[in-house]
């Protein structure tokens, strides 16, 4: 199973079947994101958007420190991500990310154990972000995403193998008002060459998606409840290289006194991280502290659902 989801398989949170390889590049991080609808337009300046669209970042004015989770049908995902703004020359951001598919034991007919096999897929990751103007803000990721095979004991020697690719996102956002009230995103993620896990005629292409979307700020609680904002989210996102099965997210966040945060999310499509979702947030002034529940699943026929964890630290 691990083999299938990071060679080949079924596209994560996207209608329609492509064989695509490195498919674990699209399990969702972030548990803020993931709870209010996996929005590359979503305006805060996060590490959580070096997982969607580098171009969000470009607006960190703190230094930004995070370990995200997503416990998944495949296996956990950790990463740890930092945000670091260097003034008129621009924003860096580093990320490194690791999906464990655990341990398999290997067996002789009359079951005695001869060997453990052991599977996890990782990801290194270098943003660049700046600013173009007083609106428009772009962003560059450069990664490496590698799958790793390892054995102690007796085992086939399929059982053994390190390979990797490189990949490469882009992404912009565009401030349609003075404020953050209307913000445009758009975002091109995991494009570069062919994953090939044992020979040329069995390397598939990168899921390379592109996703476009708008977050708005919804006035109507300005009066009756000051304090609180409500913000609503709108994306299509579809394959880049065989398009034809766009599928919709839609998500909506409420934050009061920008101390706590609910939100609720619902992204079309199967896989892990669809479905509909609900998040929470916690906010201080250094500390914020996320988690979010999504209840789609990893097959056609389970419903399996995920859960996300954030801890980000600011100085």
């Amino acid at each position: 199973m691990a083999l299938a989801c990071a060679s080949s398989g079924t596209a994560f949170a996207q209608r329609g079947i492509a064989r695509e390889g490195a498919i674990y590049l699209l399990l969702p991080l972030g548990a803020r994101i993931v709870g209010g609808g996996q929005s590359v337009a979503s305006p805060e300046p996060s590490t959580e958007q070096l997982f969607w669209n580098p171009g969000a970042v470009a607006r960190a004015s703190q230094r930004e420190l995070a370990f995200h989770n997503g416990q998944f049908f495949v296996g956990p995902m950790s990463a740890i991500a930092g945000v670091f703004p260097f003034g008129r020359a621009g924003v860096v951001g580093a990320t490194v990310a690791v999906l464990d598919y655990g341990t398999q034991e290997v067996t002789q007919p009359n079951s005695s154990l001869v060997g453990q096999i052991s599977q996890q897929s990782y990801i290194f990751a270098a943003t660049y972000a700046a600013t173009l103007g007083s609106r428009v803000s772009l962003g560059v990721t450069l990664k490496n995403a590698r799958f790793v095979g390892t054995c102690s004991g007796l085992c086939d020697d399929v059982a053994r193998f390190d390979v990797s690719t490189t990949a490469v996102d882009v992404g912009m956002q565009y401030r349609a008002a003075s404020e953050d009230d209307i913000v445009i995103g758009a975002a091109i993620r995991h494009a570069g060459p062919r994953f090939q896990l044992y020979d040329e005629p069995q390397s598939d292409p990168l899921p390379t998606r592109v996703q476009a979307g708008a977050s708005y700020r919804l006035p109507v609680l300005d009066d009756e409840m000051p304090g609180t904002i409500l913000r609503l989210n709108a994306d299509a996102i579809d394959r880049l290289l065989d398009p034809g099965a766009m599928a919709v997210r839609f998500g909506a966040e409420l934050t009061w006194r920008g101390a706590v945060a609910v939100r609720a999310s619902y992204v079309a499509g199967s896989g892990e991280g669809t479905g509909g979702g609900v998040g929470i947030g916690f906010v201080t002034r250094r500390i914020t502290f996320d988690v979010a529940q999504t209840f789609g699943g990893a097959t056609e026929t389970a419903a399996i659902g995920s859960t996300f964890f954030s801890l980000r630290g600011r100085w």
